[in-house]
């Protein structure tokens, strides 16, 4: 795991940004896309061979809650 962590670049990733989210999901207000299910964004950070690698789903679902925290996304329960 440190060697996939601590190496240049590195190849595995804590955490990961809302804007970066939305990027990667081509969630946007301009385009036909302005929903996804939390279920499809989490598969496909792990499915997408583009995505950034991460430990562990809990980074996406951070994200999102910080990305609603912050007015980026919404969140429909």
């Amino acid at each position: 795991m440190e060697l996939l962590i601590v190496v240049s670049p590195p190849r595995l990733f804590g955490s990961v940004t809302p804007e970066r989210v939305l990027d990667l999901m081509k969630l946007d207000a301009a385009t036909d896309r302005q929903a996804a299910p939390i279920d499809k964004v989490l598969d496909s950070f792990f499915e997408i061979l583009g995505f950034p690698r991460l430990d562990s789903d809990a980074a996406v679902l951070k994200a999102i809650a910080r990305g609603v925290r912050e007015g980026k996304f919404g969140y429909v329960g």
